[in-house]
C-alpha cells in the first residue's frame, strides 16, 4: 500500500484490501493538520507581509560598535553617555587661574601668608616639663588644684632642726645637750666616750668585725660605713631585672581572642617558649574545635589534652581555669581531670562519673530482664539498666506469605506487591475466549501472575488490537452495550485531471465523497488542497532563506459535493501535468 509524501496517508491500490481502520487514521491526521492550519490561519501575529520582511532584513546587526565599525550601543558606552552633560566639550583645566574665581564657604577658605606665619609661631601641643615649657597635662592641673591657694613652699635646711619657708629659714626643733657616756650638742652630733662600748658588747650574729672597733671606739663615721652597706645592698637588689622563669613559676592570665585563638600578654615578657613552660589560663569564650594559645605573639601553639589530643568544641569553658605546660610543639594539660559529655540519665542509678560539667550523680533505673513473647499488643519493657538478660520468643514467619518491604522477627517478606499501573486498573498478562465449562457459554478470560499482593487493582484489562468499534459488524453491540460495531463497507477511489478555468471536476464515483486530498507543487509552494469534515481548505507551505510559512485559506468557494464526485475550485495548480486527487466515502 502507498501513502502520500507529507502527511504519510495510506492509499490503498487496487489489489490491496480496504480496511476502515487506514480511513479513520487518515481522517485523524486531516482533522489535526487542518485544525492546525485554520488555527494558524486565524493567528495574526504568526504572519508577516513582504514589507516586514524587508523592513526586518534590513534592520542593524546585534553586535557592539566599535571605533571600527557601527553597531549597537554597549551597556558600557550607555553608561559613559549618561555621565557626559549635554552639549559636553574636550575641556582642558589650565594649570593655573586667579583666586577670584573659586566661591569659598565654610568648609573652603583661603589663608594668607601673615596667617601662617602667626599659627606656626603658636605653641606646640606637647605638655610641659621640667626642661620645656608647653601645655599643662591634665596630671599636673590635678596636682594644682590639690595646692592651696597662697601655699607656702617648705623645703628641708642644712641646720638640725630647721626648715626653709619660701626660701627663710625657720627653727622647728633644738636639739638638748646630753653629757655622760653619750653627749650630744645641739648640731644633732652624738658621741659615746671612750670605753663605753666594748668588744664584748658587740652581737656576733650582726657580723661586724669587733676588731675594726680598736680599743672600742665606734666614731659616726664608722657607723656610717655601717649604714651605707644597708644602703648599699638595698640599691642594688632595687636594681635588679625581676627574673623571668616561667618554668618554676607558671604564668596565670585571662585570654583575649576567640575559641579558636586565645591570645595572652604576659609581664614581663617572655623572650621565648622553652620547654616546660608553664601557665595557667582562663578561657575569655568556650572553645572551638582545635583552639591555639598565642602568648606575646610567640606564635598560636595548639592547646592540647594530657594525652596530646587536640580539644573538641565547648572542652574549655569561660571563667575557669586551664593550667598547661608547653611540650615539644604544644601546650599540653598539667592534669587530666573529669572528660565527658553524660548527664545523669546516662549512668546507673546511685554511680557518680567525672564530666566537663563536673561530678554527675546518675539517675538511670537498674530493670530486670526476662522473656517476651511477641503478640497482637506492643510490648514495652521500661527504660533503664538491665542486669539480666532480655530473651524475646522466636517467630516463625513464611517469607512469601509477607509482602516485600515488611519484616516480621528478623524475616523480610518477599511477597510482590503489584500496583495499578493507571487509576485502578492492571493491564492482564495474557487472555483467552472459550466457552465456560460451567454453562457452556463463551468468555472473555484474563490472566493475572500468581503469588502476589495486587494493591488497589479493581479491574484486569488487556488491549486486542482487532476488539474496535470498527471491526465490528454495524448492529452489534457487546459488553453491555459499551461496544457498538460500526463496520461498513469501504468507498476509495484515486486519480488525476485538468482544470478548466481553475475548476477541477470530478464525477462518475459509487460514492459521496466524506474526504478529498490533492497535493502537488506550484513554484515555490507546496500545496494541498482538500475537503474534510464539511470544511474546504487550501494549505500553502512555502520554504525561503530558511523561513517555512504555513498559510490555510478558506477555499470553499466555487467548490462543492456531489452524490456520485465533485467540483472544486483550484486556487493554485501543478506547474505542469494534472492534479492528483484521492477521495475516499
Amino acid at each position: 500500500m502507498k501513502t502520500t509524501s507529507n502527511l504519510g496517508l495510506k492509499k490503498p491500490e487496487g489489489t490491496d484490501l480496504v480496511d476502515i481502520d487506514d480511513l479513520n487514521d487518515n481522517a485523524d491526521l486531516l482533522d489535526t493538520s487542518v485544525k492546525s492550519l485554520q488555527d494558524h490561519a486565524a493567528d495574526a501575529v504568526k504572519h508577516i507581509t513582504a514589507a516586514e520582511r524587508t523592513a526586518w532584513n534590513a534592520k542593524a546587526s546585534t553586535a557592539a560598535a566599535t571605533s571600527g565599525a557601527a553597531g549597537l550601543m554597549s551597556a558600557g558606552d550607555k553608561s559613559k553617555l549618561d555621565g557626559v552633560a549635554a552639549g559636553a566639550n574636550a575641556y582642558v583645566h589650565p594649570a593655573t587661574h586667579p583666586p577670584g574665581i573659586i566661591t569659598q564657604d565654610a568648609s573652603n577658605r583661603f589663608v594668607s601668608d601673615t596667617e601662617k606665619s602667626t599659627w606656626n609661631a603658636k605653641a606646640s601641643t606637647a605638655t610641659a616639663t621640667s626642661g620645656a615649657a608647653g601645655l599643662m597635662s591634665a596630671g599636673d592641673k590635678s596636682k594644682l588644684d590639690g595646692v592651696a591657694a597662697g601655699a607656702n613652699v617648705v623645703a628641708n635646711s642644712a641646720t638640725n632642726g630647721v626648715i626653709t619657708i619660701n626660701g627663710t629659714n625657720a627653727t622647728v626643733y633644738t636639739h638638748p645637750n646630753h653629757t655622760g657616756d653619750v653627749t650630744s650638742t645641739g648640731d644633732g652630733v652624738t658621741a659615746i666616750a671612750p670605753g663605753v662600748i666594748v668588744n664584748a658588747d658587740v652581737n656576733a650574729a650582726a657580723a661586724i668585725d669587733a676588731t675594726k672597733i680598736g680599743t672600742g671606739v665606734v666614731s659616726n663615721a664608722e657607723f656610717g660605713y655601717l649604714d651605707g652597706v644597708t644602703s648599699g645592698i638595698q640599691g642594688q637588689l632595687n636594681g635588679k631585672s625581676p627574673t623571668v622563669d616561667y618554668v618554676r613559676q607558671p604564668a596565670y592570665s585571662i585570654t583575649a581572642g576567640t575559641g579558636a585563638a586565645y591570645t595572652v600578654n604576659l609581664t614581663p615578657a617572655p623572650a621565648s617558649l622553652p620547654e616546660g613552660f608553664g601557665i595557667t589560663i582562663v578561657p575569655n569564650l568556650v572553645n572551638t574545635a582545635g583552639p591555639t594559645l598565642n602568648v606575646n605573639g610567640l606564635g598560636a601553639i595548639p592547646l592540647k589534652d594530657q594525652k596530646g589530643i587536640a580539644y573538641a568544641a565547648g572542652k574549655l569553658l569561660a571563667g575557669k581555669p586551664y593550667m598547661f605546660r608547653k611540650v615539644g610543639t604544644d601546650f599540653l594539660a598539667d592534669s587530666a581531670g573529669g572528660s565527658g559529655t553524660a548527664v545523669a540519665g546516662d549512668i546507673r542509678a546511685g554511680k557518680t562519673a567525672a564530666t566537663d560539667a563536673g561530678d554527675v550523680t546518675g539517675s538511670l533505673t537498674v530493670q530486670t530482664g526476662g522473656t517476651v513473647t511477641p503478640g497482637p499488643s506492643a510490648i514495652v519493657k521500661a527504660a533503664g539498666i538491665y542486669d539480666t538478660a532480655i530473651t524475646v520468643a522466636a517467630v516463625a514467619v513464611p517469607a512469601a506469605a509477607l509482602l516485600v518491604g515488611n519484616t516480621v522477627a528478623g524475616t523480610a517478606g518477599t511477597m510482590p506487591i503489584t500496583n495499578p499501573d493507571y487509576s485502578d486498573q492492571l493491564t492482564a498478562i495474557n487472555s483467552s475466549y472459550g466457552p465456560y465449562s460451567g454453562n457452556g457459554l463463551p468468555y472473555i478470560y484474563l490472566g493475572m501472575t500468581s503469588n502476589r499482593y495486587y494493591s488497589g487493582v479493581s479491574w484486569l484489562r488487556i488491549h486486542e488490537a482487532g476488539l474496535i468499534p470498527s471491526n465490528v459488524r454495524s448492529g452489534i453491540t457487546a459488553f453491555g452495550g459499551q461496544l457498538v460495531g460500526s463496520l461498513l463497507p469501504q468507498q476509495y477511489a484515486s486519480g488525476a485531471g485538468y482544470t478548466s478555468s481553475n475548476i477541477l471536476t470530478v464525477n462518475g464515483l459509487s460514492f459521496t465523497p466524506k474526504v478529498i486530498i490533492c497535493r502537488f507543487v506550484s513554484g515555490v509552494y507546496n500545496v494541498t488542497h482538500g475537503y474534510f469534515n464539511g470544511i474546504w481548505f487550501l494549505v500553502l507551505n512555502f520554504i525561503s532563506n530558511g523561513y517555512q510559512d504555513n498559510v490555510t485559506v478558506d477555499a470553499s468557494s466555487g467548490s462543492s459535493i456531489q452524490s456520485n464526485g465533485f467540483t472544486m475550485y483550484a486556487y493554485r495548480q501543478p506547474a505542469s501535468g494534472p492534479i492528483p486527487w484521492e477521495a475516499w466515502g
